[in-house]
């Protein structure tokens, strides 16, 4: 739950493995305000760091997510830590 977005070609995205397994995720990143950096729906595409609100870099932080697979009533949440 730790990703280091460098771009030193190691360990650069927040990669769920088994996620391409479920073809209709709905995955969401919220900063610690509560404000959603990031947003994946439909085919899981990993989170490289980067908002997708502002397009910046994020900061050295943990970030919160939330996971609906879209095949049940279940939701998924935890955390994941960027570290530069």
């Amino acid at each position: 739950s730790v990703f280091t977005p460098n771009a030193d070609g190691i360990n650069d995205t927040w990669e769920i493995y088994g996620m391409g397994f479920y073809n209709n995720v709905d995955l969401q990143v919220f900063n610690r305000w509560g404000q959603m950096v990031y947003e994946s729906e439909g085919e899981y595409v990993p989170w490289d760091g980067v908002s997708k609100l502002n397009d910046n870099n994020q900061e050295i932080a943990t970030y919160y997510y939330v996971i609906n697979l879209n095949i049940d009533d279940k939701t998924y949440n935890g955390s994941v830590t960027i570290k530069r």
